[in-house]
């Protein structure tokens, strides 16, 4: 069965930051801040900007990824997992702890 498209990009509506329940800009940007010396341990901006930044210095391609309303989407889950992944190892490189909405 192929998942259902949604938005202007095509993406699958399953494909979003995570499929649960909780896919704010603030968690998103808490999630992934730690990534950029801008973004961390603040940000001074909007939540929205925070992410395009995030996603621009991990060069992550501008038709992997789309802003909506409230949420942010990424057409590959490999993204998303690379993401994660980058986010861990910056945490246990500098003894911090690893931040997971599970």
């Amino acid at each position: 069965m192929r998942p259902r498209a949604s938005g202007a990009l095509g993406f699958p509506s399953n494909v979003a930051l995570t499929s649960r329940s909780t896919t704010t800009f603030h968690v998103v940007l808490f999630r992934f801040a730690i990534l950029t010396p801008e973004t961390f341990p603040r940000w001074n901006g909007s939540v929205q900007k925070g992410i395009e930044h995030v996603l621009t210095k991990m060069e992550v391609d501008r038709k992997e990824w789309q802003l909506g309303r409230t949420k942010i989407f990424i057409k590959s889950p490999e993204t998303v997992r690379c993401l994660a992944t980058l986010s861990a190892m910056v945490a246990c490189i500098n003894e911090w702890p690893v931040v997971s909405f599970r």
